[in-house]
């Protein structure tokens, strides 16, 4: 199978189904997510019969928020409506799908299809920055998922703390301005289809929030920009021993306090 066919069998394009998407649940803490991969395969080897000289070249192919959008569908064997798209949710701490109004969402990209035979706890804190506190740790992110007929897309964008600087005014009303740089964390899981892509790389995080004279939160605005290491030994719809590297990005704000960095 060549580069354009694998990217093919991961994207699914040509899919047709006769459900519709449901809404699953309401955000209200979102940020917009873009995913570009490159997916680096091995054509088929071009042997010589005149000598003994064969040739083995590589193949790439871009997978995008497109690509991942129709392997969703397919999960979910649905349709998704016009405008819709890929979100970061805060309150779940996982890529969803959303609808045009970019509140509804459609498909928990890490949630939808665990079953509980497995759980997942990151092996690094998250980190919540609070008014008045500085940083602040916790280890409340746990995934459950069933790696046996596991299908999810997983992001953690700090699955390694780094080096930051804060800028904080603990007053009421404050501010807090939180420059990151932590280590990033991909992996898309498809055990049926035999696709299996772990990823890592470093993340600059820029976040910052402010607060009332009551210490109630106003505005929280938040970018995560990760930059994903070639990394071999990938699966991707068995084609093995690929690589894969690329990027990803987010961006958002909302009202209050966001729920996982407050």
């Amino acid at each position: 199978m060549n580069v354009r066919n694998t990217v093919i069998a991961i994207a699914l394009f040509a899919m047709a189904f006769s459900s519709n998407a449901a809404i699953e649940g309401v955000t209200t803490n979102s940020s917009t997510f873009n995913a570009s991969l490159i997916v680096i395969t091995n054509r088929p080897i071009l042997d010589n019969a005149n000598t003994n000289i064969s040739v083995n070249t590589v193949g790439k192919a871009k997978v995008t928020n497109k690509q991942l959008l129709s392997l969703c569908a397919f999960w979910m064997g649905t349709n998704w409506p016009a405008g819709a798209h890929l979100a970061f949710d805060w309150q779940t701490y996982q890529v969803v799908v959303v609808d045009q109004s970019g509140t509804n969402v459609l498909m928990y990209c890490l949630d939808d299809f665990r079953t509980g035979d497995g759980t997942i706890t990151t092996n690094v804190v998250v980190k919540t920055h609070r008014h008045g506190h500085g940083f602040v740790t916790v280890t409340n992110i746990t995934y459950v998922t069933n790696f046996v007929d596991g299908r999810f897309i997983q992001v953690d964008w700090f699955h390694g703390v780094g080096a930051s600087s804060e800028n904080l005014n603990a007053a009421n009303p404050g501010s807090d301005k939180v420059l990151a740089l932590d280590g990033s964390y991909l992996h898309i899981h498809d055990n049926i289809a035999n696709t299996h892509i772990t990823c890592q790389g470093g993340n600059t995080q820029k976040f910052s929030q402010t607060w009332d004279a009551n210490g109630n939160g106003l505005i929280w605005k938040d970018s995560e920009a990760t930059k994903l290491n070639y990394y071999g030994g990938q699966s991707i719809s068995g084609i093995v021993n690929s690589t894969v590297g690329g990027t990803l990005t987010s961006a958002g704000t909302g009202k209050g306090y966001n729920p996982k960095m407050f």
